[in-house]
């Protein structure tokens, strides 16, 4: 009879897990077959409500969720879409910079759907591009075309500076209305584009202007046209507010560590790449955490989390805003400095060990670290200045492990 309730018990639980619910309540069974059935059923129930939380923040476009633990193998394919979808996040960015060679093959009907969208947009721009070209040939023409634009096109006369045509009005496009007094303030991007009337056609080059009063965005392109009797500049002004924002918040994703809110491998090495060509004076700091891997084997890796979390928090917390810290891998992480000494750094580094060996109560958390300079003089590669860190940082583990 006992046996039986055990059994009609975990059949409830099973049920409870059908329905997308928690486990109510434990079960202490007595029988061997039933206690090892119950601890299934448990960790069954953990995966299932992680892999349902993770795929509710996938519904949402929240990209950035933390995934599920590796031990859960019930969520591989939700982990293999998220891995799918932030790719796809990168090449919505390309296209969006005028690489239309992307293309998506892993997402079924809505990868042909993309796909179209993408020939589209390239058919489109060649499109504009045609019609630009087909001006000169007819002023009634062009009118016929920009009047049917839902960018604003201004017309400027380069000699007198006034403005011949547009196909919208300008104050109703570039003005701001304060809901205080619904007083009419001008917006100084019509003053900007009268004053290019003496610029020659090799300096008319585009550019974004950020309005002052509403912090949208426009991108301005123009050419010299010649319209009846005048030559003009043709300013075409583009609202790029949006495409602004999705681009920064693009860039955070593609450039941004999840776990630590740190640059990643991707920017440390386009940053590092730069900063040598440009013969800027750096120092470059490898850091290497000390026992991770015993952490997260003894306690778990929730607690290596925690110790990455926090070795990134000492060095933001310890450091400029305008070094660039990244975290380049599983426990190693690298900071580019600009203008400062090697001494001060050092100094830094040992107060941020001092602070960690002071956080946990469970184990111990510290630093290897090594700091090697490229000034302006010096001709080196990336690998031959992160080899150099790393070696240092290297002896440095060496060293403390010989003082245990």
């Amino acid at each position: 009879m006992e046996y039986k309730q055990e059994i009609d018990k975990l059949t409830e639980q099973i049920k409870l897990i059908v329905l997308g619910n928690p486990i109510s309540d434990s079960l202490i069974c007595k029988d061997i077959e039933t206690s090892k059935l119950q601890e299934t059923i448990t960790s069954f129930s953990e995966y299932v409500l992680e892999a349902n939380a993770f795929l509710r923040h996938l519904s949402r476009g929240e990209l950035n969720a933390e995934p599920p633990r590796r031990e859960n193998n019930i969520s591989g394919e939700l982990k293999a879409l998220h891995a799918g979808l932030k790719h796809l996040v990168w090449q919505t960015e390309r296209i969006a910079n005028g690489d239309y060679s992307q293309r998506v093959d892993f997402l079924g009907e809505f990868s042909k759907s993309f796909n179209e969208m993408i020939v589209q947009l390239k058919e489109r721009e060649e499109k504009l591009k045609q019609q630009t070209a087909m001006f000169s040939e007819n002023n009634k023409l062009f009118r016929a075309v920009i009047d049917g634009l839902s960018d604003v096109v201004l017309v400027i006369d380069r000699e007198t500076q006034n403005i011949l045509y547009t196909n919208k009005s300008p104050d109703y496009t570039f003005c701001y209305i304060s809901p205080e007094n619904l007083s009419c303030a001008q917006c100084d991007i019509v003053g900007k584009l009268r004053s290019m009337g003496s610029f020659e056609a090799d300096n008319l080059i585009p550019f974004e202007y950020k309005c002052k009063h509403t912090s949208r965005v426009f991108y301005v392109t123009t050419f010299i046209y010649q319209w009846d009797e005048h030559l003009t500049n043709v300013h075409y002004i583009r609202d790029i507010t949006y495409e602004k924002r999705y681009q920064q918040e693009m860039e955070n994703i593609a450039y941004c560590d999840l776990l630590t809110r740190l640059y990643n491998r991707r920017y440390f090495e386009q940053t590092l790449s730069k900063r040598l060509t440009d013969k800027v004076d750096i120092l470059l700091c490898m850091i290497d955490l000390d026992d991770l891997k015993s952490v997260n084997d003894t306690f778990g890796h929730s607690a290596g989390d925690e110790y990455l979390v926090a070795v990134a928090f000492e060095l933001i917390k310890n450091f400029r805003k305008s070094d660039v810290i990244c975290r380049i891998g599983g426990d190693e992480f690298a900071i580019i400095f600009e203008n400062c000494e090697e001494n001060l750094i050092l100094e830094k580094l040992s107060l941020v060990n001092k602070k960690l060996k002071s956080i946990s109560n469970k184990f111990l958390m510290s630093i290897s670290y090594g700091v090697a300079r490229a000034d302006k003089e010096n001709e080196t590669s990336i690998d031959k200045i992160v080899g150099k860190a790393d070696e240092r940082m290297y002896k440095n583990k060496m060293l403390k492990r010989k003082d245990k």
